[in-house]
């Protein structure tokens, strides 16, 4: 049997308790994280535990040593450390135990907070790939590809392509930003 699996998910900002769910329950059948790839978490099988996972994201660098004190201090292991453009999302772990607080944020204001730096880290995010996907299709437009009249160009299609999942996806996940802010502060929507 093979000791390491790596599966592909889609990682959505907006609903870090997602992710968090699916890597406890990889846990309790033996499988624990070691890494994140583009869409892929990497997993090694080991005897079976109840461990919970949070995820937490740092955008400021002056902020990132505190927060691994207080992580430590709570008995918290950090898993993976993925650098994501202007931030730090990081992965935790913890054993399940009946007597300990297993929620890194535990008031509306602090969730909403956590919710906002990812947002805030997305927006920059996806504006940058936007920009430099747009520079990309003017930089083809310019140099009109050894003759090759713009519209007949694959390398535009491509880009456009890019641009257009890149917007789709972007409102999307500004529609789960909202939800996910919504269902924190118990608004029906």
């Amino acid at each position: 049997m093979k000791n390491e699996k790596k599966t592909r998910r889609w990682i959505w900002l907006g609903l870090p308790e997602k992710e968090e769910r699916y890597l406890s329950e990889q846990s309790r059948k033996g499988w624990h994280l070691t890494g994140i790839t583009v869409n892929r978490f990497h997993f090694r099988r080991s005897r079976p535990r109840d461990d919970q996972y949070r995820i937490d994201f740092v955008g400021k660098k002056r902020e990132m040593e505190a927060r691994l004190r207080f992580y430590e201090d709570a008995g918290w292991e950090v898993v993976v450390d993925c650098k994501e453009g202007f931030g730090r999302r990081l992965y935790l772990r913890r054993p399940r135990s009946d007597d300990a607080v297993l929620e890194l944020y535990t008031d509306t204001e602090s969730k909403i907070e956590l919710l906002r730096r990812f947002k805030n880290a997305w927006i920059r995010d996806t504006t940058l790939a936007i920009i430099t996907t747009g520079l990309g299709a003017v930089n083809i437009a310019r140099r009109n590809l050894v003759g090759v009249p713009l519209m007949q160009s694959p390398l535009f299609w491509m880009l456009t392509a890019g641009t257009a999942f890149a917007v789709g996806r972007a409102i999307w996940q500004g529609v789960l930003f909202y939800r996910a802010i919504r269902r924190i502060k118990g608004d029906k929507f």
